[in-house]
């Protein structure tokens, strides 16, 4: 008993929380798209006043969508003049018939907290000490109005039989056989006439649930399936994009490697060639010497040289060596009497 007391109320909440669901995501639709969700919970009331009827088609927001009064001209026991979809739509939608305020009887009971495990049978077995009537005799809705951990307060609206029968025959002449009878526009208070068709229709909307779902599955997963196309795709080209950045970054820097290169190069080519080469000093030092001395040896690297000179030659040496034209600042180097004369000197045009 206590697993189903917790499955009844586990399930109840389930419900209300759907049902607070659908209407939170109703609110962010546009109107016609909740207005193509919603219409198969769209249903017929009847109305009726004095000996006519007027017929109206409710949303499930309570918006009436069409109406029109009862036709007048009967044959074959058949009503005319009801549009020709009105049937058709009553074939697949609930009829209510709204009980009349002279026909409806109101009362208010309590009954123990117990009673909430089988409300419909506690109500069926006390309704004779609580009026006229037994269960049989009359339609009855139930609500219950409030509740405390030792009973609880329903609301009874119920109605005679015998005294909307003839209003539930006109329905089913005009075509329109009731399902429900409800004892208030919204159609929370009422009791059911016609389960089958109740059943039915419920079937059909879980059939259209289920499609429903599986068609948004299919456009879920269609759309996640391009969209994973086009991230690869995406993916693809970042890595493009990328070896393509690579590559110009390679030769930019094999571009600036050579005109490094290059420089260093042409860098090097105007040394060598604004330093004038050994053969040039080696004679221009000979042109100058005096016949009395000679050349020993001679070294020259990038910046100057080194030579030693061997003989006498009659004049002071270092003035006689600036006179040569591709050499600058002869310097002699601890000069050692009977020695050959070691001289420094450096070259015009080098560059340190």
């Amino acid at each position: 008993m206590k697993a189903q007391k917790l499955v009844s109320k586990i399930w109840t909440r389930t419900v209300r929380a759907f049902h607070w669901w659908r209407g939170e995501m109703y609110s962010t639709l546009p109107s016609g798209m909740v207005a193509a969700l919603t219409r198969n919970s769209s249903r017929i009331v009847i109305h009726f006043s004095d000996r006519n009827f007027r017929v109206q088609v409710v949303s499930a927001q309570m918006a009436v969508l069409s109406e029109a009064p009862s036709p007048i001209e009967k044959k074959n026991g058949l009503s005319l003049g009801w549009p020709p979809t009105l049937h058709a739509f009553a074939f697949g939608h609930l009829v209510d018939l709204r009980v009349p305020e002279s026909c409806m009887l109101r009362q208010t009971i309590t009954l123990p907290r117990a009673a909430m495990e089988n409300l419909q049978g506690a109500i069926a077995f006390g309704l004779p000490t609580w009026s006229p009537f037994t269960r049989d005799e009359v339609y009855v809705a139930t609500r219950v109005a409030a509740s405390d951990a030792q009973r609880i307060t329903v609301d009874l609206r119920y109605a005679v039989r015998d005294h909307l029968h003839s209003l539930i025959q006109q329905a089913h002449d005009a075509g329109l056989a009731p399902d429900r009878l409800i004892f208030d526009q919204a159609g929370d208070w009422a009791t059911i006439i016609n389960p089958e068709k109740g059943r039915r229709i419920i079937g059909r909307r879980r059939i259209d649930a289920g499609l429903a779902c599986v068609a948004g599955f299919l456009v879920v997963a269609l759309a996640a399936s391009v969209l994973w196309q086009q991230s690869k795709e995406l993916a693809a080209y970042e890595h493009a994009v990328r070896e393509e950045l690579a590559a110009l970054k390679k030769a930019e820097g094999e571009r600036q490697t050579r005109e490094a290169l290059a420089m260093s190069y042409m860098t090097v080519a105007r040394r060598r060639d604004a330093r004038p080469r050994m053969t040039e000093v080696v004679a221009a030092i000979g042109e100058k010497l005096p016949p009395s001395t000679a050349l020993a040896s001679i070294e020259i690297n990038s910046d100057g040289g080194k030579m030693d000179v061997i003989g006498s030659p009659g004049s002071n040496l270092l003035d006689i060596l600036r006179d040569v034209a591709v050499i600058s600042n002869p310097r002699a180097d601890n000069p050692i009497p009977n020695q050959p004369q070691s001289i420094s000197f450096g070259i015009l045009g080098a560059t340190p």
